[in-house]
């Protein structure tokens, strides 16, 4: 399970009451381009799209948007897969599974945004909107597992992790 059916409906709730909650892939559209660029990938999947921001960003890149909420159709793996401030928001129960599923969408190279400290917003049910906030040695195991390279990026923000990963 990639996420439960409650889950689902509080995000699409936050999603209908912030117009911009997730409208802020695009920030990151000239790294993307930068990092697609190092394994020449020309297709690139938004994986948690929100509603799109990095493919209006990147509209010269064929881009799939997905997203359990707001894209929820079962994308196709991409040369490129951007995560950009999503994993903190899975629910821990389903984060092994989100993990497996997005690594089956990376042909050749990724990109993974993660916020480490807790979100200004709160779920209706009262907790935190970043489930999992957890500093950057508990995330970067996970994705050594995955991946073939795990390269952390240097970041703006002491309360963000941003790493490269290739397949």
């Amino acid at each position: 399970m990639l996420i439960s059916e409650a889950y689902r409906a509080a995000n699409a709730r936050l999603h209908d009451a912030l117009p911009y909650y997730g409208s802020y892939g695009g920030r990151h559209a000239e790294q993307v381009r930068a990092l697609m660029s190092r394994r020449d990938c020309k297709t690139l999947l938004d994986y948690g799209a929100g509603k799109g921001g990095l493919a209006l960003a990147m509209s010269d890149v064929p881009v799939t948007n997905y997203d359990p909420v707001t894209f929820p159709d079962e994308p196709e793996p991409a040369d490129f897969v951007a995560c950009l401030d999503v994993l903190e928001l899975i629910e821990p129960e389903c984060f092994k599974a989100v993990l497996w599923h997005l690594r089956s969408k990376v042909l050749k190279a990724g990109f993974l945004t993660i916020a480490t400290r807790p979100a200004k917003k709160v779920l209706a049910d009262g907790r935190n909107a970043h489930l999992i906030v957890r500093p950057p040695e508990w995330w970067l195991p996970k994705f050594q597992k995955r991946f073939s390279l795990v390269e952390v990026l240097p970041i703006s923000s002491d309360s963000e992790l941003s790493i490269y990963v290739e397949a």
